[in-house]
C-alpha cells in the first residue's frame, strides 16, 4: 500500500514565478521614489514560497522584506501582502 506523506501534499517554492509575476505587476502600477512599498496579490502562497520571495527581493537590494499571507495575519484566507521597505 503507498501512503502519502506531508511532503508529497505541498507545492514547495513551485509557485515562486507566479507570486513574483504578480508581485511584479503591482509594482508597476505604484509611484517610483516611495520609501516603503505595500504590494498585495490575489491567491494565499504557502510559507515556503513567502520566505523564497523574501530572499529574492531581498537579494534585490531591499532593506527590509516581509511577506505575509491574510491567513498569518488573522484575516481571511485568500491574499498575499509584501512590505518592503528602502531604508
Amino acid at each position: 500500500m503507498n501512503i502519502t506523506s506531508p511532503q508529497e501534499m505541498t507545492s514547495g517554492t513551485s509557485k515562486v514565478e507566479e507570486a513574483v509575476s504578480k508581485f511584479e505587476e503591482q509594482f508597476a502600477k505604484d509611484e517610483k521614489d516611495q520609501q516603503y512599498y505595500h504590494l498585495v496579490i490575489v491567491g494565499e502562497y504557502n510559507r515556503q514560497t513567502c520566505d523564497e520571495v523574501e530572499k529574492i527581493y531581498s537579494q534585490a537590494g531591499w532593506q527590509k522584506v516581509k511577506c505575509r499571507t491574510s491567513s498569518e495575519n488573522g484575516e481571511r484566507g485568500g491574499l498575499t501582502g509584501l512590505q518592503l521597505y528602502r531604508s
